[in-house]
């Protein structure tokens, strides 16, 4: 979720070609495209659970693929040694049960652990352990074979023996590491390696099988923009780190999202990586008042996720694209505080914050293949 909107002043060049060929691409008919993808292409990021039953319902009637969400270390290990995990096997098995992927960004760092929330878990070697030894937990409860998903335990219990389970194949390292508000005290592309190198050990000691996911970046938003932040990152050595890149196209045209689109691929070409499947992990407009920025009305909503989404499906194989989550599910209550001046974030969803849907939802389920 984006909460700064200084916009970089400087796009870069963009070629001709690349341009013609992306508007036509997206005037052309997305039918044949559709028809091919994944059932779990299509997914929505999730935050507000408190209807969790209805929300997960919907989801299904709307065929969602997959549901990115937060599985947090200050929630889980509130007190060192402590762990509960009742809020995400709450929301991990009401969403299994209706044969929905999850993936979870893992993600925040207890009191014990850092000054802020925000802040990795890197000061020291014990608190580096703590992370790693939160991840192997959550695999082995999680992931394949994990405890959750064992005959007696948390998940067949609630849901009963003949339950599909869905084990965690996918985990994806923390939050937009490039902007300041998800990773303090400053952008770090040498931290975020570390923290990446870490937590794929951790993992893999535990499943050697899974996916681990980059943290997905804005591509052109911030003072360390994702572009420059994903260069700064290979420098690192971090290509056998990870096996899946991740971005955040946050864009306020059509064009803009393909630059982003073109040029992330065009860094990871450079360090002969090209071959890794890039999933989009965030994107989105809001239904606000237009506001020149990402609040493009009800109807400019609908309208930008119906021509975002078939510009992802004809350029599909030529970006690798394995995902796309639109940010968000349902819009959060209005008296929260934790916005960070982000003006879009109130109205991103798919529904209002009342469960009233909004025009885009229903071009949301001509895609999944939910409605003709």
């Amino acid at each position: 979720m984006i909460r700064r909107h200084a916009w970089a002043q400087t796009r870069g060049r963009m070629t001709v070609a690349s341009l013609l060929g992306g508007l036509a691409l997206m005037l052309a008919s997305a039918s044949a495209a559709e028809a091919s993808v994944n059932p779990k292409f299509w997914g929505v990021h999730y935050r507000s659970s408190d209807n969790l039953r209805w929300d997960v319902q919907r989801m299904d009637q709307g065929k969602v693929g997959t549901v990115r969400l937060a599985l947090s270390w200050p929630q889980v290990e509130r007190s060192l040694g402590h762990f509960d995990w009742w809020v995400p096997d709450r929301i991990i098995g009401a969403l299994t049960s209706r044969g929905i992927t999850v993936l979870p960004y893992v993600y925040g760092s207890p009191a014990y652990a850092a000054d802020e929330p925000t802040t990795p878990p890197l000061d020291s070697d014990i608190v580096r352990w703590e992370w790693k030894e939160f991840l192997r937990r959550a695999v082995d409860r999680y992931g394949p074979g994990g405890y959750y998903w064992r005959a007696g335990g948390p998940y067949h219990s609630r849901y009963g023996a003949g339950a599909p389970e869905g084990p965690i194949r996918a985990w994806q390292i923390w939050n937009e590491p490039n902007l300041y508000n998800y990773f303090t005290p400053r952008p770090s592309a040498s931290k975020y390696a570390t923290l990446l190198r870490i937590s794929h050990d951790a993992i893999k000691s535990q499943d050697p099988h899974a996916k681990i996911v980059l943290a997905g970046m804005p591509g052109l938003i911030g003072l360390t923009t994702g572009l420059r932040f994903l260069d700064d990152l290979y420098k690192q050595g971090i290509k056998r780190d990870f096996d899946v890149a991740a971005l955040h196209p946050y864009s306020e045209t059509m064009r803009e999202f393909s630059y982003q689109m073109n040029q992330y691929r065009s860094v990871m070409r450079r360090y002969v990586d090209g071959q890794t499947p890039l999933w989009i992990t965030e994107m989105g407009w809001g239904s606000e008042r237009p506001d020149g920025h990402l609040n493009v009305g009800l109807r400019g909503q609908k309208r930008m996720l119906r021509n975002s989404f078939k510009l992802i499906l004809h350029n599909r194989k030529r970006w690798r694209i394995g995902r796309v989550i639109w940010f968000e599910w349902r819009d959060p209550p209005r008296d929260i505080p934790d916005h960070g001046g982000c003006s879009f974030c109130l109205s991103s969803g798919l529904f209002r914050y009342a469960l009233k849907p909004k025009p885009a939802w229903g071009v949301y389920q001509h895609f999944t293949g939910a409605l003709p």
